[in-house]
Order: structure tokens, then sequence, then C-alpha cells
């Protein structure tokens, strides 16, 4: 890990900016983004920066993206990944890995992956799939061997989850490239058929 990045970790951790946080560690190995893609995010900065309310989400009806959103989030007690203009710079120098933080949870829900082990393969199959980054493959690489270790009685649904993951990543649209939080508001079935997920599991 580089010193600033160390640096601004344990600033980012001291003013509980937990989204930066987050990025920081994505890029601590200095990742191998995919060029094509990485350009094509470029411009997502403000979109990045954009605040995502999770109260304002729980009040959205039942069916929405972000509901679903929303109730994935308070299900597992994980906390939004709200990102500060405090680390642009960073940002900029990684856009592919400050988006992919930054809409993890996100993808969770559009392709109905749980947080258990299960879903966190099907998730990073998904993202090798789609080519984002040789970072994210090894992390998918990784996982599918150490899931099946760690848990030998979900080996059959890690294969089935793993399988199905690479089969998404190659049907769906480029989700990464997707504005996410523009499309909170809408209706989260129309969203799949629009990106073409079949979800891993259906709501």
């Amino acid at each position: 890990m580089k010193v600033d990045v160390l640096a601004a970790m344990i600033l980012a951790l001291h003013e509980k900016r937990m989204g930066d946080v987050a990025v920081l560690k994505a890029v601590a190995s200095e990742p191998h983004e995919n060029p094509v893609i990485r350009e094509r995010v470029k411009g997502f900065m403000d979109l990045n920066l954009k605040r995502v309310d999770m109260a304002e989400l729980a009040a959205m009806p039942k069916g929405t993206f972000g509901r679903a959103y929303s109730d994935f989030m308070r299900r597992y007690n994980l906390g939004t990944v709200n990102l500060t203009p405090q680390l642009a710079g960073l940002y900029a120098r990684f856009p592919l890995s400050t988006r992919v933080t930054r809409t993890h949870d996100m993808f969770h829900t559009l392709l109905g992956c749980d947080a258990t082990t299960v879903g966190e393969l099907g998730t990073y199959a998904f993202y090798h799939s789609q080519g984002y980054s040789e970072t994210g493959s090894r992390v998918y690489r990784f996982a599918r061997r150490a899931y099946a270790v760690v848990n030998p009685s979900r080996r059959a649904r890690l294969r089935h989850a793993e399988e199905w993951g690479l089969e998404q990543g190659r049907k769906a649209v480029c989700l990464i490239e997707q504005p996410l939080e523009n499309m909170l508001g809408e209706d989260l079935k129309k969203l799949r058929q629009q990106f073409g997920i079949v979800p891993l599991v259906e709501d």
C-alpha cells in the first residue's frame, strides 16, 4: 500500500468518511482497470458524489429499485458508499475502481444476489465476465476457490451462482456504465429487463 493512500485512509477513518475509506481500500493495490471501460466512466465524477439518502429510499414505493436497495442495505446492516470531494484526485486516477466500489451493493440488488458467499461469488463472477479489471478478476478467482473451502456444504449453490454470474455478465449491458443513482425511483423489474438481467433470486 502506498504511503499517500495509507495516510489518506487514516484521515478518512478519523473523519468517519467511510465511503472514501472503501474506495481507498479498493485502489490501494493500484488496480489494473479495463482501459476502454475506464474511459467511458471517467465522466461519472458528479454521479459518484451524488449523495444517496437511505431514509428517502426507504420511503419509496415497493417495487422500485431504490426501495429494494434500501431493504438490502438494512437487511445486512450495511452502510451506503457516499463519497466526498476530498479524494477527487484519486477518483480521477481510478474512475472504474471508484465506480465499482460505489455501486457494489446496487449491483447486488439489481442482480438478485444476497450478501452471503453465494451472492458475493455471483456478483464477482458478473464483474469478471463483464471485464472491468484484472484486479477484479483476481478477486473472483480467489473467491471461487476460497468460498468452496470455507463453505463445503454450499458448493453446489456456489457453483450455480458462479455459472449464473458468468452467463449474466456476457448477456447484460455493461452495467458499470449505467447512471444507477439517477434510476433509483424506477421499477426494479423493468430496469432488469432494460439491462438484460435475469436475477439469481427473484424478489
